[in-house]
């Protein structure tokens, strides 16, 4: 990873594979929730986001897939996340934690309902956000 903005689509690829991944298993349904939501609302332009760029979009979905080939759990992928929240806050403007917020919500509803698992990671990433 080059720059920030790499890190930061990163780190954001790895939260949503968590989410996804909460139950142990990725449906069909959260992919395409994923790349719906990524590709209508995270480009650049669309939302006043300066931590976007052009490339974050796709970058974001490419932390997701290599998460799902490697296996990774959804715990490390959370902590990974969160970790680089702590660290890094400052990149994390209002409209950025919503836009991260809804994209959350829409993968966990994906499926037809949140499931316990799911309930548990957007409670620890309502409470990081509020923190």
């Amino acid at each position: 990873m080059e720059n920030n903005n790499e890190k930061l689509h990163y780190r954001i690829g790895q939260l949503f594979y968590a989410i996804a991944m909460a139950d142990k298993k990725i449906d069909k349904r959260e992919i395409i929730a994923l790349k719906t939501e990524v590709s209508e609302n995270w480009k650049q332009g669309s939302v006043s986001l300066k931590e976007l760029d052009i490339s974050g979009p796709l970058e974001i979905q490419k932390a997701f897939s290599e998460m799902q080939k490697t296996g990774t759990d959804s715990d490390t992928c959370y902590s990974a996340f969160r970790n680089y929240y702590l660290e890094n806050q400052t990149l994390f403007s209002l409209e950025l934690k919503k836009l991260l917020w809804d994209t959350a919500q829409s993968i966990a509803i994906s499926t037809a309902k949140k499931n316990k698992s799911e309930l548990v990671i957007l409670a620890k990433l309502r409470i990081l956000f509020q923190s």
